[in-house]
């Protein structure tokens, strides 16, 4: 969930609870005989500091900038107040990966999506991935070569003990409860294969 806005998180809520709240009777969003699946709020902005405000758990990425990523983590923790959702603090890290062969291999797999992500903050729309190829054929303005470069740092991509090792490092590193995968890739059958190669490497 991404919200900038408290009393439209807690209306949501409100909605997915008891609706105690005039006007806003409880929704059914999922089957009775479970347990209720929590809201997660993203991180983006003041969403780290909502989040808490709301006793809601936190997913948060942008591992290229880690020092940023810790603060807003230990913001969240220092500040979590305790709600019928989530009694504890819980930080999902949202992380795109990759594990092939090799880690250049994995690097290609990512790198269409990265470059997406760069033309979709020149153009204002997220275009198809395009192949590896492309993508080192393409130019760059030095702004776009500067996003590119930060988007990739943010990355996880190489063999499945570099990637156990790195994610190992990031869960410590964050105190996180779950890892996001967020891969994409421009060719199905590899796509496929490396969430098959993720899932094994953390077995």
């Amino acid at each position: 969930m991404r919200t900038r806005s408290p009393p439209k998180l807690a209306e949501l809520l409100d909605w997915l609870g008891e609706g105690t709240t005039a006007g806003h009777p409880r929704v059914r969003v999922q089957p009775d005989e479970v347990e209720p699946v929590a809201p997660y709020v993203l991180a983006m902005g003041e969403g780290g500091r909502i989040a808490a405000g709301a006793g809601l758990p936190v997913v948060v990425g942008g591992l290229h900038d880690r020092e940023r990523l810790l603060g807003v983590v230990t913001e969240y923790r220092e500040a979590f107040r305790p709600s019928p959702w989530c009694t504890e603090p819980r930080v999902l890290l949202a992380a795109p990966v990759a594990v092939a062969g090799t880690a250049a291999e994995a690097r290609d797999l990512l790198a269409p999506e990265a470059w997406a992500i760069v033309r979709s903050r020149s153009d204002g729309a997220f275009p198809a991935l395009p192949s590896p190829e492309r993508v080192r054929a393409a130019e760059l303005t030095p702004r776009e070569r500067e996003l590119l470069d930060r988007t990739v740092a943010g990355q996880v991509a190489g063999t499945a003990e570099e990637v156990r090792t790195e994610l190992d490092g990031l869960v410590e590193l964050a105190g996180a409860e779950e890892v996001l995968v967020t891969t994409g890739a421009h060719d199905p059958d590899l796509h496929r294969a490396t969430l098959r190669r993720i899932a094994e490497a953390l077995a």
